[in-house]
This record gives C-alpha cells, sequence and structure tokens, in this order.
C-alpha cells in the first residue's frame, strides 16, 4: 500500500506535464507556427486554396481511387499526390509544393 501511495504523486506530476504540453501544442496550432511547420504550403496558401489543390490533385488523376480528402490539410495521401504531379511536370519529386508550383497547378 505504501508503494501505491508514494507512486499516485508521480502519476500526477506525469498528467499535469502532458496536459500542459498539450496545451503548449494546440496554442502553437492556433497560432499557426506548429501548421506552418507541419504544413510549409499555409504560409502562402489560404485553407481555401489548400483545399483547391486537393480537388484539382484528385480531379487531374493524381490521387487514385479518391484517395485525397479536400479537408485542407496535407496528409501522406496528397504528398504522394503532389510527388506524382511534380514528377509529371518536371519539378524535383519531393512532395512539398513551393509557391511557383501551387500557382501552376492552381491557376493554369
Amino acid at each position: 500500500m505504501v508503494k501505491a501511495a508514494s507512486g499516485e504523486p508521480r502519476k500526477h506530476k506525469t498528467l499535469i506535464l502532458i496536459s500542459v504540453g498539450l496545451l503548449a501544442a494546440i496554442g502553437l496550432w492556433a497560432s499557426g507556427s506548429l501548421r506552418n511547420q507541419l504544413q510549409p504550403e499555409s504560409e502562402y496558401l489560404s485553407e481555401i486554396n489548400l483545399k483547391m489543390t486537393e480537388i484539382l490533385l484528385q480531379t487531374h488523376g493524381y490521387a487514385p481511387y479518391g484517395s485525397i480528402v479536400a479537408d485542407g490539410f496535407f496528409e501522406q495521401e496528397t504528398r504522394e499526390a503532389i510527388s506524382r504531379w511534380q514528377d509529371e511536370n518536371g519539378f524535383q519529386s519531393n512532395g512539398i509544393l513551393t509557391y511557383e508550383q501551387a500557382q501552376i497547378l492552381l491557376y493554369h
């Protein structure tokens, strides 16, 4: 019983640290700083253009079998579709859409 009691404060401290970390991450995400690190395109594309990019990749056949959800977040499937588009259009195929590439994809 003594061991369980001594473990309780440690458990609470761990939960508090995890909660503080999650709140900090949510704050960074809301401010855009973490989102920009995870999704560099969000620095120069609005959420509407992020979604439109996903729709265009799907429409033009770069996302097989409807694998992309047009939600404005570039998950693995979107990165793979961007990579296929880059490869077909003579760009370095890395799945990260540059500003120039976004302009070509969205407006041409």
